[in-house]
């Protein structure tokens, strides 16, 4: 749907792990067309400082109707003086916002198997790639979804418990090894590719959300393997809607070199397109 100017009105703002918030939304009129991917700009309700909107992945959503509002959530880490802000609202307080933005994951449906690389945070932005991969998976049949999570500690492994409700195949990795094995998302997924190469004679598609770190890590394994791959890109936004062009992003596409600006191109890119 094209993105609107709207409404949310705060039903919960509680926290989901280690500087970790998870906030839900009601807004009208509602947003009931929302691919997962995009995200929605918010515009804190302090007067004018901080003065710029935030973006945010939308992580989950109930959609409503011409007479109900849709239900939004966020996942939101505290990272600076916005975020901290954002941790002080209350219930029934209301924040102006625009959505749904951006260009959101394109669902490979000739995939045998569908991985989901995250990284951190970057579980907001996998979240509802996931619930609507399982939906297509239970009316299509035989097809494979594999989670990896990585984050710095346990501590970071935001709302996994809520992933593995969805999904049983999740392997971990943290760097200081205080959950599952010590290494990165990278290193997991090296892993996986390495064991399924023999055994997976259709086509893998990853779903990759994470720091740019991971993001630029993530790349020579696609080069390498030749496994396509969508990459949802972390960048700073003015405007969120491509025209002040902070968010711009060096890509390649078809042999001409050019920049993209993420809030309206992306976030979601080929992550063979991506100048590091």
């Amino acid at each position: 749907m094209p993105a609107v100017q709207t409404t949310g009105e705060i039903i919960a703002n509680k926290l989901a792990g280690q500087n970790c918030y998870r906030m839900s939304l009601a807004v009208t009129p509602s947003l009931s067309h929302i691919t997962p991917g995009q995200f929605i700009h918010l515009k804190l309700p302090t007067a004018n400082d901080p003065l710029i909107r935030r973006p945010f992945s939308i992580y989950d959503q109930s959609p409503g109707s011409s007479k109900e509002p849709s239900i939004i959530e966020i996942l939101y880490q505290i990272v600076g003086r916005g975020t901290r802000l954002m941790t002080t609202l209350k219930p029934s307080q209301k924040i102006d916002l625009i959505g749904p933005l951006g260009q959101g994951f394109k669902i490979n449906k000739k995939a045998a198997v569908s991985i989901l690389a995250i990284g951190g945070i970057g579980a907001a932005g996998l979240h509802l790639l996931l619930k609507e991969l399982i939906r297509q998976k239970m009316n299509s049949g035989n097809k494979k979804i594999y989670i990896l999570i990585g984050a710095k500690t346990k501590e970071g492994l935001y709302i996994l418990d809520a992933f593995k409700k969805l999904e049983s195949d999740i392997m971990i990795a943290t760097e200081d090894g205080s959950a599952g094995i010590a290494g990165r998302t990278t290193d997991l997924l090296n892993k996986l590719l390495l064991t399924l190469s023999d055994k997976i004679p259709a086509p893998i598609q990853i779903y990759a959300c994470g720091p740019t770190g991971m993001a630029r890590s993530l790349q020579p394994i696609v080069f390498k393997t030749g496994v396509a791959c969508q990459i949802s890109l972390e960048a700073w936004m003015g405007c969120g809607i491509g025209i002040c062009r902070a968010c711009a992003c060096k890509i390649k596409q078809k042999g001409i070199t050019r920049y993209a600006m993420i809030c309206k191109e992306g976030p979601v890119l080929d992550a063979g397109q991506i100048c590091f």
